[in-house]
């Protein structure tokens, strides 16, 4: 005889194509460890799943809508979306200016992380600045995941700046430049 948590594990994943679940978590969706990951330019019509991911990532710091039309508008060739399969995983705003480029923000849903989706995003923009360009980022001091990430990417802390995320909450400026990203 089979349970009633049985029965709502086959009927989820029947209605849920893009998500398998897993026996072990029965309600918990298992996302595969080697993705196929697509990186494209941001459009309007991807807004709600951008801010949902931030919303995901960030909790009481994300970024409101309006925030996200603005980079769309200031630089829309390097606001960038990763999807596997039909499905936004993630996504990074990259800004240039005279001094370089800066990585605004990057965000990856939480069931995707680990699985190359930021490093496809990364890439995708690198390919976009100029050869020699500087790219620079904040990064919370309290981040380990994001810290160990740049720095298996080579980025190199710069400095560290206090308070840049409130009292009590310091970022470390870090830097990539394009000639050691060569792959």
């Amino acid at each position: 005889m089979k349970s009633h948590l049985s029965k709502t594990f086959k009927r989820k994943n029947v209605e849920s194509p893009d998500a398998t679940f897993s026996r072990a978590t029965r309600l918990k969706p298992h996302v595969p460890l080697a993705l196929q990951v697509l990186v494209r330019q941001f459009e309007r019509r991807h807004l709600e799943r951008v801010v949902e991911i931030e919303r995901a990532s960030f909790g009481n710091d994300a970024w409101p809508a309006e925030s996200f039309v603005e980079y769309w508008r200031q630089n829309p060739e390097l606001f960038l979306i990763a999807r596997v399969g039909r499905r936004i995983a993630g996504y990074s705003i990259t800004r240039t200016n005279w001094r370089g480029a800066e990585l605004e923000s990057m965000a990856v849903d939480p069931l995707y992380r680990g699985r190359g989706v930021a490093r496809a995003l990364l890439d995708a923009t690198l390919t976009q600045l100029p050869a020699g360009a500087t790219l620079r980022l904040m990064v919370s001091t309290a981040n380990d995941a994001a810290l160990r990430f740049y720095r298996q990417y080579g980025f190199v802390r710069t400095r560290l700046v206090k308070r840049y995320y409130g009292k009590g909450r310091d970022a470390w400026r870090m830097r990539l430049t394009a000639k050691t990203t060569s792959r």
